[in-house]
């Protein structure tokens, strides 16, 4: 989720398996995963330092 008061970071729920959710503040994930329809670039969408692999 995106804040006016937090330009450049977006709010996320991040929780382990047994464990409640925490919502943190983290900036985006800068990875580019491809190109957008008008020749922009496209990014991962999630945040920044994120585990696993970009498809």
């Amino acid at each position: 989720m995106q804040s006016s008061l937090t330009p450049g970071r977006d709010w996320w729920a991040l929780w382990e398996t047994g464990s409640p959710c925490r919502i943190v503040l983290l900036p985006p994930c800068t990875v580019e995963t491809g190109i957008d329809i008008d020749g922009e670039p496209l990014t991962c969408g999630r945040y920044g330092c994120h585990g696993g692999e970009h498809k």
